[in-house]
Order: structure tokens, then sequence, then C-alpha cells
């Protein structure tokens, strides 16, 4: 974890998760400003806060979630999106209901691909 920090206090292993999230501190293709990397570890800061009750429904649903952390910092989009494949496959395989936190556009690259070869229709 990046900073010792999951996201919203995840406590889950990878078998009891019905979540996983994968931060992707990706921002070499920003064609404007880079700043986008830090999108994942500034939404765990965040989470740390997350009220785990709705004004209007009441408490919210109990769900397993397991922060993997995050990628590694890679230069070469290839290289994220291969990195990102390879270890997104497995949750993604196995019906977890998969989120990355970002990062710049390019991010959703891998994801479209492992959907794409994943037949989900």
């Amino acid at each position: 974890m990046p900073n010792g920090i999951s996201f919203a206090d995840a406590e889950s292993s990878y078998n009891d998760a019905d979540i996983c999230i994968y931060g992707i501190p990706y921002d070499h293709t920003s064609c404007f400003r880079a700043g986008a990397r830090e999108g994942p570890s500034a939404v765990r800061r965040c989470s740390y806060n997350f009220e785990r009750t709705h004004l209007e429904h009441g408490p919210l649903p109990e769900l397993n979630v397991f922060d993997y952390g995050d990628c590694d910092d890679f230069i070469l989009p290839e290289d994220m999106i291969d990195e990102v494949k390879f270890a997104m496959s497995p949750a993604v395989n196995d019906g977890k209901f998969t989120i990355a936190i970002g990062g710049e556009h390019s991010i959703n690259i891998p994801f479209v691909q492992l959907f794409e070869e994943k037949s989900i229709a």
C-alpha cells in the first residue's frame, strides 16, 4: 500500500473480496499537465473518512474490499498496460468487481482489453 494506506481501511483477503481495487498512478501520456499520477494516493487518503451510513438510505451494505496497492511507475504506456493486465486478469477472470484508480485516461486500455478477452455478454 502506498504510505500504508488502503482504500477505506480495506482489510479483506483476495479470496474473500467482493471488490478489488488497483491503483494506477500513471500520467506519462498526459498532453497538458502532469499530476494525475497522484490520484490513487489522494483517493485513498480521502477514503479514510468514508461514511458507512447514508442519511436517506441508512447503513451501506458491508462489502469485502481488497486493495492491491499501486502498480509500478512505468514510462512507456505499453509497459503499464502489460503490468495492469497481468495483475488484474485474475480478479476479472474470478468475477470480482474490479476498480482501477488512476491516473490519466490511458489506464482504461488494459481493462477494456481484459474484458474484451473475457466474454461478458
